[in-house]
Formats: structure tokens, C-alpha cells, sequence
């Protein structure tokens, strides 16, 4: 029994009809009468036949697939916003194909080059903590391939972006430590190259200069923001060093959750002695003792608002009019503040 794939030209052979009729037919042109549709689908489906659809792609201009590019996978926050872009790319018939690059610059450029080679219709792209140049970035976008950057973004770039306002949101989180009575706030910071992590620095420092206290840059640690462990050994450290911190604003829940393992250690009570505040309500924020106050990103309005942008500019790639959108943060008041 031969085990050679059929093509649409053996399709069309079999059934005395032409290379075109075939393809009209298993696309749904209304062209093709009824009778000769059927016949032509009933023998794909008894042939087993696979379309080839980079051909498909190639003649369209157009492949249905747009790519999304994620620093991590395993990641609560990005998963979320993966299985929202997802369920919207669904409604509107568009494949989805995912490229992680576990916050490396070179797996970055790579994915677009992945992305460019299958015709993909637009790219959305979140940066890792190593992307400081967005060089790859516009390159790509000039082959008219619209790109939209998405929470972790470059200020470099003219590309549109949908971001959280995390210097407000930031603000917010140790202006309720603040209100709380603590002065002396310690802060679990993230990679330097980052600007989500910058502008989380910049909104805790702004609080405390604004309500006068005092901006002390010991109280100020870098950590691996998704490293339970590593903030946790870090903050032991700090807290050795400075026993007289009465409050905690992390950069992550994850950071946050290690200062609390770490004062728990200490046999230090959260929150009478010392207040602890993560960033981006995860799933584990609610699941650990004490419950975690955090801020909410609200993935889904993250997701929704970088899909509509793409979209919009699929449709009309000629657009100049790029746009910034941010997206508003919540504060989630719970047990450790």
C-alpha cells in the first residue's frame, strides 16, 4: 500500500475537476455548486487529505496565526494572558502560536525570526529582562509585520504598546504601608534593565520622599523576581542588618512571599512588627498565611486591550497612529498588611 501523502492535484485527478475547483471547495468559495463540494470533501476526509498551509498562507498574503512571545510559561501572570489571547484569537478563526524565550535576548530574536519565516499575520510580544535594544523589534515591524508590545515594554521602541501603570501602582502599595504607620519600608527590587521593575522603584521611592520620610538606599535590595528562595536568603541578610524595618513592598508575589518565610523564620508577626505587599495578585497570594496584599494587574484586561490593538493593526497596517495604553491596577488589601 503506498504511504505517499495525496496532493490537491491527485484531488482533483481522481474527481475530473480542476486544481482550482478544488481548492475553492475546501475553502468555501461560493462558486463551487453544492454537488461538486460534497464530492470533493468527502474524498479529503476519505484520503485523510492535509491541505499544505504554508502554501495556503503564501498565496492568501495571510496565515491566520499570530505569534505570542513570552519571557516565561510556567509563570502565573503570563499564563493567564496567554489563555486570554488565545480565547479572543479563537473567536476570529486565528491560530495562536506561542514562543517562549525564558528571559533570553538571543531566544527573543530567534522567536521573530521563527515567527517572520511562518508568515504570521502580527506578533505580540512581551520583553525579557535581558531586551534593553529594541533593534530586532522595529527590523521586524518594517517588513510590515505589525507588532504590539505588551506589560513588559521598551520606552526605545515607536511601536504601539498596551503596559501596566506600574509607578502608580507601586505608589499606591507603599502609600498604604505608609498609612498603615510604617516608615521604615524596605524594598525587594527587580532586574535594573527592566522598566516595569524601574518604574516599580520609582513609584516606592516617590512615596516615601512625598510622605517625608526618609529615602534610604540600604533598605534597598536587588533580587531575582521569581526566585522564592533567593529573596528570602536576601531579605534574612537585610533584616539582620536592619532589624528596625517595619514593612516590606516586593516586586513580585513570589518576592513577597519569600520575605514572609523569611520573617516567619524570624518568629517576626506579620503584620503588628512588619507589613509585607507583593505585586500582581498570582494565584498563591490568597493560598499563603498570612494572606498576601498585592496589587492586581488585571491580566485580562491586559490581554484584551494588546489583542484589539494588534487586530486593529492586521486590518490596517498602514497606520501611523500609534498609541500607549495602560492599564489600571488594583490594590488588594489582605492579612499581611
Amino acid at each position: 500500500m503506498s504511504t505517499t501523502k495525496p496532493t490537491i492535484k491527485d484531488i482533483a485527478k481522481r474527481l475530473g475537476v480542476s486544481v482550482a475547483t478544488v481548492s475553492k471547495a475546501l475553502n468555501g468559495y461560493s462558486d463551487v455548486n453544492k454537488q461538486t463540494k460534497a464530492r470533493v470533501l468527502a474524498l479529503v476526509e476519505k484520503l485523510n487529505f492535509i491541505p499544505n498551509q504554508q502554501a495556503i498562507n503564501f498565496r492568501k498574503k495571510s496565515s491566520s496565526l499570530i505569534g505570542l512571545v513570552l519571557p516565561q510559561i510556567n509563570h502565573f501572570y503570563f499564563s493567564i494572558l496567554a489563555e486570554q489571547v488565545i480565547g479572543f484569537a479563537e473567536k476570529d478563526n486565528i491560530n495562536v502560536v506561542i514562543k517562549p524565550t525564558f528571559e533570553n535576548l538571543k531566544k527573543e530574536i530567534m522567536a521573530l525570526k521563527d515567527l517572520i519565516k511562518q508568515n504570521v499575520d502580527g506578533i505580540l510580544i512581551s520583553l525579557s529582562n535581558e531586551t534593553r535594544n529594541p533593534t530586532h523589534l522595529i527590523e521586524t515591524h518594517k517588513m510590515g509585520i505589525p507588532i504590539v508590545e505588551f506589560d513588559r515594554i521598551s520606552k526605545l521602541s515607536p511601536l504601539d504598546k498596551v503596559t501596566t501603570r506600574d509607578k502608580e501602582a507601586a505608589y499606591k502599595a507603599v502609600q498604604h504601608l505608609i498609612d498603615r504607620g510604617k516608615k521604615t519600608i524596605a524594598h525587594l527590587r527587580g532586574p535594573l534593565l527592566s522598566q516595569n521593575f524601574v518604574d516599580r522603584f520609582l513609584g516606592y521611592k516617590s512615596a516615601i520622599e512625598e510622605a517625608k520620610l526618609i529615602y534610604d538606599e540600604a533598605l534597598v535590595i536587588q533580587i531575582q523576581p521569581n526566585s522564592l528562595e533567593g529573596a528570602k536568603q536576601a531579605f534574612l541578610k537585610l533584616f539582620k542588618k536592619r532589624p528596625d524595618i517595619d514593612a516590606v513592598f516586593a516586586v513580585t508575589d513570589i518576592t513577597a512571599v519569600g520575605a514572609l518565610e523569611a520573617l516567619k523564620e524570624n518568629a517576626v508577626k506579620v503584620p503588628a512588627q512588619v507589613s509585607v505587599v507583593g505585586f500582581s495578585n498570582w494565584q498563591l497570594s490568597s493560598l499563603v498565611s498570612p494572606k498576601l496584599t498585592t496589587i492586581d494587574q488585571n491580566p485580562y484586561l491586559m490581554a484584551k486591550a494588546a489583542y484589539a490593538l494588534l487586530k486593529r493593526n492586521m486590518s490596517n497596517k498602514e497606520s501611523d497612529a500609534k498609541q500607549v495604553i495602560r492599564i489600571k491596577t488594583d490594590l488588594i488589601i489582605r492579612e499581611s498588611s
